[in-house]
């Protein structure tokens, strides 16, 4: 064998503590650095032309460069490398060691004439590219061959793998008994290299003829053959092929003699072996499809639980809100019902799922598991003979039928998902076009009752049903028709309409203003998300008529400390606002309602000199009449509201006008303007120290306490109205109309059809 070089003790110079190649300027490889420190040449061995086999200067010091060494004074010449030496070079470098075309120089001179070469003509950096990349891969390649462990050609991987795996898994030891009963089958194999019927794949080479086997077969070590007798071997390679062919000839004689002594199975075997992988490739196939579909049913199952889990937080978000809106609605009584029947659906899904973990589950995985046992005790007791004997034909044929039912099924699965797709889709389609052929009918309805209506103007190619009552909602909108205008915009919105900014400013606007006639949860509701909405979409959109508007609707779902927020905002920003003296009345009103008194006196007197219509003065001095006694200054209430009387009474031109009918008068005029606060307040005060109210008096509070939301309160004021007057017809009329219809915007705007609500505002447009 030859020697091996250690190549991990060969330390080499860190990076930056060397200098780069002359020719490739490069600092890598710096085993292959070749450095001359008389003329500084630093040149990589493969970059010489030719290249050098080894790194002379490695660790030698001493070592020039052949021009230096003919320009310096001819000294002793230094001993040639032995063979071994410039081996352990090439095998330093991980090339091959050359075939030398040429013996090696024995003489001095000889060696300076080849040290010198002749000159020859510069080749271009396109050509000594290539013909380095082609010398470095030839190079390889025939060390590769010489460093081959054999010459012989290499048989195939399954061939090697039988033979390593015959004797544990298909070989056995022959007793007397199989030897008597196959006789003396050695004769068949005894000079028949023709029976060699080992198979092959087709294309692969045919392994070397084996040398003639003796007629002894009797399993013999093999002689060992002295190698031949070389002194000092002057080619180290030779003598290493010359080894490595001695061992593969007594290799191939050893599998010979092996081959003819084994059992015939081996050639049975060999023929099988290819229906065995494939069966074995398919059964690893077959265990990693199982193993998917086991993990995906394991994912879906943890998907199926994360959304029923969030199916649950979606439901318990919606009671809870449900009950909080109609807590806000001052509807308790429902808001309990909606709490107790989300924690009935609660406990009912706990109880369920409870059932399936501790009862079912357990039940339906002890039936399985008593099948699957049974099915086990059937086959090992009435399938055992034929398992034993002939447990591996059994194998092959259940694996071939599972292989088949595979194949079957999954065609006619095939089959069935091609005819569903298909029906699917023809489904799909008819549904597609039936739903086109209705929105395309619905569209030609609209825009004829569009243009009967005559109020916008559209095209009729490209005009959609959201266009057309957009434009209907701008244009209503603008006229103040604000329930048609509010009823245009939401179906504009669910027919698809976008909704920009000035257009959600637009509809809630027009929802509020519907409010104050529906007296709809809906509409207050509606208001209040497309002003946030609204004022979202255009931060730098400051508009105080929209602020003030938001801040109205705040008061009247009762969200008091935003809305004094916002009316103080728009006050401070916009001085010169015109609704600034009526924001400044509602913020005293608010004020006053929390029972902040000074701070709403305050208010109230800043409006004595100029209060917003329709009020007077002499209201601006019962509203701090008002403030006066809830601070508990009724000294101060009572001259109020004696100055007030006497103001109203000038006004009026009437002097035997009283306090109560005063305040029943402000009131009235609250109430007709929308701000149903006020007329809370000045009602409350005023039948408070009336002591004989009229029925008209308690009438006009049973409406403010239904726009305010108190419909239990309106009830028991209606009934003081009747009390006092029974002959009042509208007191008796809105008993009988009790209870009053809370959704009327709602409930039209759901029970009527698009084209049905554009044909009666056609029909009463030309009424």
């Amino acid at each position: 064998m030859l020697p091996r070089v250690a190549l991990d003790e060969l330390e080499a110079p860190r990076r930056d503590q060397r200098a780069p190649c002359q020719q490739c300027h490069s600092d890598v490889n710096a085993k292959l650095l070749v450095h001359c420190p008389q003329c500084a040449l630093r040149r990589h061995t493969y970059c010489f032309r030719p290249p050098l086999l080894g790194n002379p200067s490695w660790r030698n010091p001493g070592w020039r460069c052949p021009r230096c060494t003919a320009a310096s004074p001819p000294q002793a010449a230094a001993p040639l490398d032995t063979p071994l030496s410039s081996l352990e070079f090439a095998k330093r470098r991980a090339l091959p060691l050359p075939k030398t075309r040429k013996p090696a120089p024995t003489s001095p001179t000889l060696a300076a004439q080849l040290s010198a070469p002749p000159p020859r003509a510069i080749p271009t950096l396109e050509g000594r590219a290539a013909g380095r990349l082609r010398r470095v891969a030839l190079a390889w390649l025939r060390y590769r061959r010489q460093h081959a462990p054999s010459p012989v050609p290499r048989p195939q991987g399954w061939h090697r793998r039988l033979e390593g795996r015959a004797t544990r898994s298909v070989m056995h030891e022959l007793t007397l008994e199989e030897e008597a009963r196959l006789g003396d089958w050695r004769l068949k194999y005894v000079e028949a290299p023709e029976n060699d019927d080992m198979y092959r794949p087709r294309g692969a080479t045919p392994p070397a003829p084996a040398p003639e086997v003796a007629e002894d077969v009797e399993e013999t070590p093999p002689e060992c053959v002295p190698a031949p007798e070389v002194a000092v071997p002057s080619q180290p390679v030779t003598a290493a092929l010359a080894h490595n062919l001695l061992v593969a000839g007594a290799k191939g004689d050893a599998v010979k003699r092996r081959k003819q002594q084994r059992h015939v199975e081996l050639i049975q075997a060999s023929r099988e072996s290819q229906m065995a992988r494939r069966l074995q490739r398919w059964v690893r196939r077959w265990l990693g499809a199982a193993e998917v579909a086991r993990r995906k049913a394991q994912a879906a199952t943890v998907i199926a639980y994360n959304v029923r889990a969030y199916l649950d937080r979606v439901h318990r978000r919606a009671a809870k809100a449900s009950a909080v809106r109609l807590l806000q609605a001052q509807r308790a009584k429902d808001a309990k019902a909606e709490l107790h029947r989300a924690r009935q659906r609660e406990r009912a899904r706990r109880r369920i799922g409870r059932f399936c973990v501790t009862v079912a589950l357990p039940v339906v995985q002890l039936r399985r598991h008593s099948a699957v046992r049974l099915q086990a005790t059937w086959r090992r007791f009435h399938c055992r003979k034929a398992y034993l004997a002939n447990p591996r034909q059994r194998g092959a044929l259940r694996i071939q039928t599972k292989w088949r039912q595979h194949r079957a099924k999954r065609i006619v699965y095939g089959l069935r998902h091609a005819k569903a797709r298909c029906v699917l889709s023809r489904f799909v389609q008819r549904w597609h076009v039936r739903r086109l052929l209705r929105t395309e009918k619905k569209r030609l309805a609209l825009l004829t009752a569009a243009r009967a209506l005559g109020v916008i103007d559209f095209d009729a190619a490209t005009a959609t049903p959201a266009e057309l009552f957009t434009k209907l909602g701008f244009y209503y909108f603008n006229r103040r028709d604000h329930w048609i205008a509010a009823a245009c915009f939401d179906r504009a919105v669910r027919n698809g309409g976008p909704a920009d900014c000035a257009m959600a400013l637009a509809m809630a606007a027009s929802h509020h203003a519907t409010w104050y006639q529906s007296c709809d949860d809906y509409n207050l509701v509606k208001a209040y998300e497309l002003y946030k909405a609204g004022l979202a979409l255009d931060v730098h959109r400051r508009d105080p008529h929209a602020m003030y508007d938001f801040a109205l609707v705040l008061v009247e779902r009762r969200e008091y400390s935003v809305a004094l927020e916002l009316l103080g905002h728009v006050l401070s920003l916009y001085p010169t606002f015109e609704l600034a003296a009526t924001a400044l009345l509602w913020t005293g009103v608010v004020l006053l309602h929390l029972h902040r008194a000074d701070e709403s006196l305050r208010c109230f007197s800043q409006l004595l000199d100029a209060p917003p219509p329709p009020f007077s003065a002499a209201d601006a001095t019962v509203l701090c009449a008002l403030s006066y006694h809830a601070a508990g200054r009724a000294a101060e209430g009572k001259t109020g509201l004696a100055t007030a009387l006497a103001l109203a009474r000038t006004a009026a031109r009437q002097k035997k006008l009283s306090s109560t009918e005063m305040l029943v008068d402000l009131g009235r005029r609250a109430l007709q303007s929308g701000q149903y606060l006020l007329a809370y307040e000045v009602f409350f005060y005023g039948l408070r120290r009336a002591k004989h109210p009229s029925s008209e008096a308690w009438l006009l509070f049973a409406e403010t306490l239904r726009h305010v939301g108190e419909l239990a309160d309106a009830r028991q004021a209606l009934d003081a109205a009747v009390g006092l007057d029974p002959t009042n017809s509208r007191a008796i009329t809105a008993l009988a109309q009790w209870p009053p219809a809370t959704d009327a915007f709602s409930s039209e705007f759901l029970a009527t059809s698009d084209v049905a609500r554009l044909q009666s505002l056609a029909s009463a447009s030309l009424g």
